[in-house]
């Protein structure tokens, strides 16, 4: 499907669901999309994309854990932080668990 006629399609959908008309702009998602290898366009302006199983392969893929993530982010901004600092655990939980119900929140 050509991306104008998609466009269209997208804003009449958008107004017929909230009765509001907009102009809708395909622009950004199309660039993320295909940054990502989950849109392709061919020369007759026409876009194709992948399978979900397939589209969902080359989604970014995010941690599971806190400390995972703040490793994620160090990488990306070059610091060295100790890792016993970042690692939490149970015991840790409990206990603050313990004082919240003990004092509250402050």
């Amino acid at each position: 499907m050509p991306s104008s006629i998609l466009q269209q399609k997208v804003s009449d959908w958008i107004n017929f669901k909230t009765g509001t008309p907009i102009n809708f702009d395909l622009t950004e998602g199309i660039e993320l999309l295909s940054d990502l290898g989950i849109l392709t366009r061919d020369s007759e302006d026409n876009l194709h994309v992948l399978p979900l199983r397939l589209a969902l392969k080359n989604l970014p893929q995010a941690g599971h854990t806190l400390s995972s993530r703040i490793e994620e982010y160090d990488l990306v901004e070059g610091f060295e932080v100790e890792r016993s600092i970042l690692e939490e655990s149970e015991v840790e939980y409990t206990l603050a668990d313990k004082l919240r119900k003990r004092f509250g929140w402050f």
